[in-house]
């Protein structure tokens, strides 16, 4: 088993974080041209602020599950998502994954873990029960 250092999975975090962010941005700018003049930009703002969580999770969840454990980010980085004992992870582990690290303050805390405590599995693996592989 070939463990990924921790700066291959950041790269591919950020990877998977571009798309629902670039979503997100989006439907601000629609919601801002398309609303009506008296919705408040700022309700605009905060509704944009729950599409990228949910848009990450639906693109990972269904990228996970589909693809058997990769993801683009994943992919473009050579990684793949696991259960513990090496088999493909399923449909369980790619929704639990996927849920956690959808919860950005979550996730970041997650990722730093691995830089600080030397550990090879962040917290929603440990929750879903994976690890990240390279191929």
């Amino acid at each position: 088993m070939k463990l990924p250092s921790p700066g291959r999975r950041a790269l591919s975090y950020t990877i998977d974080l571009l798309l629902p962010l670039l979503l997100a941005a989006l439907f601000f700018a629609l919601g801002w041209l398309f609303f009506p003049p008296s919705f408040p930009p700022v309700a605009t703002f905060f509704l944009s602020l729950l599409i990228e969580p949910l848009s990450f999770f639906l693109l990972s969840f269904a990228s996970l599950s589909l693809s058997r454990g990769k993801t683009l980010g994943l992919a473009l980085c050579s990684l793949s998502l696991k259960k513990e004992d090496g088999t493909p992870a399923g449909t369980r582990e790619a929704f639990l994954k996927s849920a956690v690290d959808a919860l950005l303050p979550v996730a970041v805390c997650s990722g730093l873990s691995l830089f600080y405590l030397h550990s090879e599995r962040t917290l929603s693996d440990k929750l879903a029960g994976t690890i990240l592989l390279r191929d």
